[in-house]
């Protein structure tokens, strides 16, 4: 197990947060919490930081990643937006679910699967993208980056230069496509 070393410093700011934190609280099991992360910090038990880090990853997810994670929510917002105007055409030899934002696998593409978490359910963003219902998840339980990648690929070979235009229903079939 690795244990990560903090600063005279950080551990002084690390422990005044807490003391303040004693005073915000009412509640006396917290207070008690604070007191005993306090004590971890004062006399730095680095072995007991996991105590009050918890979940706080010791890398920070990669600027690929996230930028990979923006380019698929555009174009499932370009696919999206181009379809509506052919949505009554029911002559489509694509089954409109196919539009859809599968999400990632959690095993495999966890820092995407958050991200993306992150950026629908946090920020609020890419709104037909997002699922609803008392169990919707981005867990897709399978892999989706190396679809992703070739759907992407298509996409920005139709698109071309002019990335903000709506695609004709042959190119979004073609995007689509791609991913088979």
């Amino acid at each position: 197990m690795e244990f990560h070393e903090l600063s005279e410093i950080e551990r002084l700011l690390l422990y005044n947060q807490y003391e303040i934190l004693k005073k915000l609280s009412d509640d006396e099991d917290d207070k008690k919490e604070y007191e005993i992360y306090q004590k971890i910090l004062q006399y730095g038990f680095v072995r007991n930081y996991q105590k009050f880090i918890g979940d706080i990853g010791t890398e920070c997810t990669p600027v690929e990643v996230m930028n990979f994670v923006y380019d698929v929510f555009e174009m499932f917002r370009s696919l999206n937006y181009s379809y509506g105007d052919y949505e009554k055409n029911k002559s489509d030899t694509f089954d409109p679910e196919d539009l859809k934002f599968y999400g990632y696998d959690g095993n495999y593409e966890a820092d995407h699967l958050v991200y993306a978490d992150f950026l629908l359910n946090d920020l609020g963003l890419y709104k037909e993208s997002q699922k609803t219902g008392k169990h919707a998840s981005y867990n897709s339980h399978w892999p989706t980056i190396p679809k992703y990648k070739a759907m992407l690929r298509s996409w920005h070979q139709v698109l071309g230069e002019d990335s903000y235009r709506k695609l004709t229903l042959e190119e979004i079939k073609s995007v689509l496509e791609a991913k088979k």
